[in-house]
């Protein structure tokens, strides 16, 4: 072997060895996982979990939640400092209890997504007594097969749970966009990225250097809904209405929603998770969520979760239409700022996500699962107690 090939082989097993210790922690994860990487790469989550599971055990850190989701839950359109976790964390280090609070949402995932994301802490060591899901009508809704229950990391369902991907298989493999390996190619660079260090962090140090060659921030439009005058046409288009579709829900196992519903329960029995039905703007959408059917539908829900192992609230009318950005998308004083019913004037406390004492986002002591399940919150009518984060 030449020298030229040593150096080469020697450079390689340096950079496999340390590149995980040289790039920034910041880089994979700042109070969320950058969907600019992970749309990219779906795989950055494992790193990401990497990073977090090794400052839990370094810190030896107990008081911690995890957030799971969709891009509400991941706080769109705001910025990472105008994301929920980050709000709870501020809010609650200044009431004198310290929480860290890990973000593991992403825009457009689904319950199958959510599901296997459970799977990945549990196979780290992480504590999942305190997980919150958000889901939306729109999970609900028959599957075309579009949206598919998996959108982002079906790679990983054979893995986790073979009944479930035999039984999803067909409707998953129906849709080009699931990000999956089909080809040889594919599963090759799957491997490369989930082994090979370079391979694993290419989107994150690729992002970052196109963010030093343009050499400029990011900017994030969180103005209100009522700021956008070209919002209410676009709600119109079926992209969006078929998320507020009336027609009767499957509230059975046949619905891929309620199947991998199921199984989330399953895999949290031991500590229920904490499940909330995201509020929309019942301004900008009012003839859709005032038709008969889908009040029927926000029955249904509850009804199904009455007796279920889980913290469920339908925060479906939940806020005033001034926290909104777009139909479920909220501003940064809807995700963080105001609890009061004047948008204009917001208040120390938090969107829903963050409790009173005996409210929302964490479980009173005491209180078995679901003794407040068909609690429904109207307008963010909250009992009295000073909030505290979960």
């Amino acid at each position: 072997m030449s020298s030229a090939w040593k150096y080469v082989i020697a450079y390689l097993v340096i950079i496999q060895l340390f590149l995980d210790l040289v790039v920034p922690a910041s880089w994979v994860y700042h109070y969320r996982v950058p969907y600019e990487i992970f749309k990219d790469d779906p795989h950055v989550i494992d790193l990401a979990l990497d990073r977090i599971a090794r400052e839990i055990h370094r810190k030896q850190i107990t008081d911690y939640v995890f957030l799971l989701g969709d891009s509400v839950m991941y706080s769109g359109p705001g910025g990472p400092d105008q994301s929920i976790g980050y709000y709870m964390e501020k809010i609650s280090a200044a009431r004198g209890r310290p929480l860290r609070v890990f973000n593991l949402a992403q825009p457009a995932m689904q319950a199958g997504d959510i599901y296997i994301v459970l799977h990945k802490l549990k196979e780290r060591g992480l504590a999942t007594d305190r997980v919150v899901i958000n889901l939306l009508y729109g999970g609900f809704v028959a599957r075309r097969p579009n949206p598919p229950i998996v959108y982002w990391l079906g790679d990983d369902l054979r893995r986790v749970d073979p009944e479930a991907w035999r039984r999803h298989r067909e409707a998953l493999l129906q849709v080009p966009e699931v990000r999956m390996a089909h080809t040889w190619r594919q599963r090759l660079d799957l491997f490369l990225r989930r082994h090979v260090s370079l391979m694993a962090y290419r989107a994150t140090l690729r992002d970052r250097l196109f963010q030093w060659l343009q050499r400029s921030e990011e900017v994030y439009n969180t103005q209100p809904w009522h700021e956008k005058p070209w919002l209410p046409a676009l709600m119109q288009e079926d992209q969006h209405q078929q998320y507020f579709r009336p027609h009767p829900f499957d509230m059975t196992a046949s619905n891929p929603q309620i199947d991998f519903l199921q199984r989330i329960l399953a895999l949290t029995a031991d500590r229920p998770p904490l499940i909330f039905l995201t509020p929309s703007n019942q301004v900008l959408m009012e003839a859709n969520v005032a038709h008969p059917g889908y009040q029927a539908n926000l029955r249904a829900v509850d009804a199904w979760f009455a007796n279920k192992p889980a913290y469920y609230y339908n925060w479906e009318s939940a806020l005033p239409d001034g926290l909104f950005a777009d139909h479920v998308h909220l501003t940064p004083e809807g995700y963080g700022g105001a609890r009061g019913h004047d948008p204009g004037r917001p208040q120390e406390g938090g969107g829903p996500w963050l409790r009173p004492a005996r409210c929302p986002l964490a479980r009173a002591a005491g209180r078995p699962p679901g003794a407040a399940r068909r609690h429904r919150l109207r307008r963010m009518s909250c009992p009295e107690n000073a909030c505290t984060a979960i």
